[in-house]
């Protein structure tokens, strides 16, 4: 079974498990994984911060890629509590927006 991250993640809310899902390989499980390990416990504010200033930069080098992002939402949705995934689909928004 996979690794617990919900209930060891400050502010993820919930304490479901890491569920797999149909839409997710192998390789983006390991990678959200990473990230939500290296990001653990960092101020929410922050991270908002440098997700914009990443997208702002992807943007200038016309590398950004909203179908991707659009893509990541959907296999990573399944994961998450209700408040969660509204949380994601506004921020989602805003990025694309941006």
């Amino acid at each position: 079974m996979a690794k617990d991250l919900r209930s060891k993640t400050k502010g993820m809310g919930g304490t479901k498990p890491f569920a797999k899902t149909t839409n997710l390989d192998p390789n983006q499980e390991d990678f959200i994984r990473k990230a939500v390990e290296q990001n653990q416990g960092r101020d929410k504010e922050d991270l908002q911060r440098e997700l914009f200033e990443r997208v702002r930069a992807q943007k200038q080098a016309g590398q950004f890629d909203p179908a991707g992002l659009e893509s990541f939402m959907q296999s990573v949705g399944p994961m998450l509590t209700p408040e969660q995934r509204a949380q994601m689909e506004t921020l989602v928004r805003s990025l694309k927006n941006s």
